[in-house]
């Protein structure tokens, strides 16, 4: 049966196929067999692509599956295990909204016997809750008054709060603490709920100290850009660090991508054997590996990790970021180099921000990054990076401390005398750069430490070999996202805030310059980027919009 046949001349109702071709002129049965003849071929031309796909890719799985690299099974021994953060279930309060608590973490040291929980930061809920009292109690009855930060700050980009509520020392026993919230209205308090705030105290002792900490990302390798990949590049930035004075890393996982956490695992194996490394394993599922918000709840859930046990902390130098002093040696130490940097300053300080420049990769995926020595002229026109003396702050964006001692500033060093490489470029980018070679110095030695530390040069490439075999498996990994999906959450491509004023600000000739809270507001809000027109709706993080010098080619990149 045909409808509106385009062989007749007006639109038909359906009707049998015998008297309609009874009514046909010749020709026009000629084009309907032809027609006829087309589709039969054509479907059954795709039924036959179709199979051929389906016996290339059982093939190819097959082939795969057999030589492929395998993933080493490696068990998270309770040693390496720090914490494992849950999904807590919302909060309900009596005025109708909720509490999102996303981490509870016990802060159990020499310095501090408390738990600190970690939410998310909505202007509204601040406001509202700002006047209200609420307290917490430990299951021995001893009640507390929570104290609140992170909303009170002038600093953009305020993405967390942290609740503090005082524990007591004789109840500090076992991996779990159980709190309980309850809420003040008028003479009475109103019970709101429990959460469990869990640290292995075996895994970080309360009385180890550490003269500088790290926190790592969770890692992911895009097929894309497998020059990009954190798994090649983890190690090397791992010993590179650790040659240079780093003494622990907090590294984290994410339970809901279970290959890239398990190749994670693998990779850093050798570190969390040697005790210079401890795991955080988030199991919410609201996490998505390459989206911004992970990085800032990671950031500060570290933060706290580390509170009184690292005298300095690198919350957010990514795994293609290195240090670098301009007097550097193969052992220089990094936190000797920023105890030195702000000993002269007139105030406490609660961080040290720097600037990167951006290096090309080198043209080897596998090797190693410092081995570059081609990067832009000038200093990349980004927000900065900084490292941080945790016991002085309170809530961390990626780019600078938001809530911070009253007492304590922030100092911003110069290019010439402190930076990051950044190895951001691909070998595909054609455009002028200079030769650096700063640290290809270091690139004999930084291999053999790996060597050692490995066993063999090319053990720390397994784990990346076999993320990449499993790509080409259909179905392999259930929560692999797409390249182009990836790519769209890319944090470094979406996250794109850039403020070259302040850059230029913080390099303008000055050997350093020390700024407190409201100084540092200054030279964010008087940038085009920082207008209150700039700011929509919140999505996440708020990327806001680019105006003027902020927008490079239509392309920002963090």
């Amino acid at each position: 049966q045909v409808v509106n046949s385009p062989l007749s001349r007006e639109p038909r109702a359906l009707f049998p196929l015998k008297p309609f071709m009874m009514t046909l002129r010749p020709k026009s049965l000629f084009w309907l067999a032809a027609s006829t003849l087309t589709l039969s071929s054509v479907a059954a031309a795709s039924q036959t692509a179709a199979h051929l796909r389906s016996s290339k890719a059982a093939a190819l799985q097959q082939e795969v599956s057999a030589e492929r690299p395998q993933l080493e099974k490696v068990e998270l021994q309770d040693a390496w295990k720090l914490a494992t953060v849950p999904e807590f279930p919302s909060i309900d309060r009596p005025g109708g909204s909720s509490l999102s608590i996303r981490s509870a973490v016990p802060v159990f040291t020499e310095g501090g016997s408390y738990i600190a929980l970690i939410l998310p930061y909505e202007n509204s809920l601040w406001t509202e809750l700002d006047n209200v009292n609420h307290y917490c109690v430990s299951p021995g009855g001893k009640r507390s008054l929570i104290a609140k930060s992170g909303g009170a700050s002038s600093m953009p980009y305020k993405d967390h709060q942290v609740w503090q509520c005082e524990w007591p020392k004789d109840e500090q026993d076992g991996d779990c603490q159980t709190v309980t919230l309850e809420e003040e209205e008028g003479t009475e308090l109103t019970y709101l709920g429990h959460v469990q705030a869990c640290q292995n105290p075996d895994a970080l002792p309360s009385h180890m100290k550490y003269q500088m900490a790290a926190c790592v990302m969770p890692l992911y390798r895009s097929d894309a850009h497998p020059e990009y990949s954190g798994f090649l590049q983890l190690p090397q930035w791992l010993e590179y660090n650790a040659i240079h004075g780093v003494d622990q890393f907090v590294i984290y996982t994410l339970s809901n991508y279970p290959e890239e956490r398990q190749a994670t695992l693998q990779v850093a194996k050798p570190y969390l054997q040697a005790g210079l490394a401890t795991i955080v394993d988030v199991e919410s599922t609201r996490y998505n590996l390459y989206a911004a918000d992970a990085h800032t709840f990671i950031i500060n859930d570290c933060l706290y990790r580390m509170q009184h046990r690292a005298k300095w902390l690198m919350p957010s130098v990514d795994v293609d970021e290195y240090l670098h002093f301009s007097n550097q040696t193969e052992e220089s130490s990094f936190p000797a180099a920023f105890d030195e940097a702000v000993k002269q300053a007139d105030a406490p300080i609660h961080s040290v921000l720097f600037n990167r420049y951006q290096f090309w990769h080198p043209k080897e995926n596998t090797a190693l990054l410092i081995s570059s020595s081609a990067r832009d002229a000038e200093i990349a026109q980004l927000c900065p990076k900084y490292v941080v003396k945790p016991e002085l702050v309170s809530t961390l964006f990626i780019h600078w401390a938001t809530a911070f001692s009253l007492e304590a500033k922030a100092i911003a060093l110069n290019s010439k005398d402190m930076s990051a490489h950044h190895y951001r470029r691909t070998v595909q980018e054609v455009k002028p750069h200079v030769t650096d070679e700063s640290l290809i110095h270091e690139s004999g030695n930084l291999m053999r430490r790996m060597s050692r530390r490995y066993g063999g040069p090319s053990t720390w490439n397994d784990a990346d070999n076999a993320l990449a075999a499993l790509r080409r498996i259909p179905g392999a990994l259930q929560f692999f996202r797409s390249s182009a999906a990836a790519d769209e959450h890319r944090l470094d491509d979406r996250l794109a805030l850039e403020f070259p004023e302040l850059v230029r600000r913080m390099t303008s000739g000055q050997d350093t310059s020390v700024v407190d809270g409201s100084n540092f507001l200054s030279l964010l809000v008087t940038m085009p980027t920082m207008q209150a027109e700039a700011f929509p709706a919140r999505q996440g993080l708020a990327f806001g919009l680019w105006h003027g010098a902020a927008a490079v080619n239509g392309t920002l990149s963090s």
